[in-house]
């Protein structure tokens, strides 16, 4: 669930009157919002018109488009980030489907528990033990995933490096239909995950400000360039505090921005103890969350950011 105070945040919009007026001036708008408390949560079906009328950075269109995310550097936070956009997209009324590739399968237990086991993974899929359709699992309205196993460890065994993008481009995605596709990747640039940063219309690479995570990045970066990729290289950074601006998190990558072309999302994940108390619940609870989270109402900037991309992506395609 999204509030309008929520979304006026995370759009930099000054009050809320102008969410509030143009709920107001649609039909059955009483079927599009509800009060929670003090707070006016918007449902769904609201954010299609409003994010495509809207002034500030208008989100005309996102469909079947590819996310992949990435760093080099364990513990940075990329799946918590992965799930918490997950659920920010599909509670915009975006169909997403987020796919666990790593064998750990930490995405799977934050969405579905860990008390959860899967019947298939992708694994199974390139095996022909399963179609895709098989696999997917329902999380709730708008998101699906196909979780992971820890057979995920041996699909190099069951399709060949060359064959992988192909095969995760046609028979993966390509017999699935979504807005969005999210992609959780482990901390190597392994042949899986160099297959599955290849296909993707955009990279998300989630880092922390430290030495380590911003070596992570530059060897993600590296490795994208001699790869030839042509996508969109997103960094979010994750873990910060919140006294903190944006030009001071930044500074340690100045360097790598100058050599490499890729942007900087211009909100970050704060600190927040929030996500580590969604973490340590066995029923997968990181889609319930403290309204009032400070998770929350950046993990909606970091969506509608990364939304607004894949558009201006399609419209530069039409």
């Amino acid at each position: 669930m999204i509030t309008a105070t929520q979304l006026r945040n995370a759009m930099g919009l000054q009050t809320n009157e102008s969410i509030l007026k143009f709920l107001d001036n649609l039909p059955n708008s009483e079927d599009l919002s509800y009060k929670r408390g003090r707070s006016q949560v918007l449902e769904p079906e609201f954010f299609q018109q409003y994010l495509k009328s809207s002034r500030k950075n208008p989100i005309k269109n996102v469909h079947n488009k590819i996310v992949s995310i990435a760093n080099n550097k364990g513990g940075v936070g990329k799946t918590s980030t992965t799930a918490l956009v997950a659920y920010k997209a599909s509670g915009m009324g975006y169909k997403t489907i987020v796919i666990d590739s790593d064998p750990q399968g930490n995405l799977t237990n934050y969405l579905l528990g860990e008390e959860y086991e899967a019947e298939y993974s992708l694994y199974d899929v390139f095996k022909g033990y399963c179609t895709v359709k098989e696999a997917l699992v329902k999380v709730s309205n708008n998101l699906y995933i196909i979780p992971s196993t820890l057979d995920n460890e041996f699909i190099s065994e069951a399709v060949s490096a060359v064959a992988l993008p192909k095969m995760l481009k046609s028979n993966i995605v390509g017999e699935l239909d979504a807005d969005l596709f999210l992609i959780d990747t482990n901390p190597s640039l392994s042949d899986m995950n160099l297959a599955i940063h290849s296909i993707a219309d955009m990279i998300l690479t989630i880092v922390n400000n430290d030495s380590s995570s911003v070596k992570g990045l530059k060897h993600v970066l590296s490795k994208l360039e001699q790869l030839g990729y042509e996508g969109s290289i997103k960094a979010v950074f994750n873990k910060i505090d919140g006294r903190e601006n944006l030009a001071q998190v930044t500074e340690r990558i100045t360097p790598l921005i100058e050599k490499f072309n890729f942007s900087i999302c211009s909100k970050y994940m704060r600190i927040d103890n929030e996500i580590k108390n969604a973490q340590m619940n066995i029923n997968g609870a990181m889609g319930v969350m403290d309204m009032s989270s400070k998770c929350q109402t950046d993990s909606l900037s970091i969506t509608l950011d990364v939304l607004n991309d894949l558009s201006r992506q399609s419209e530069v395609l039409q």
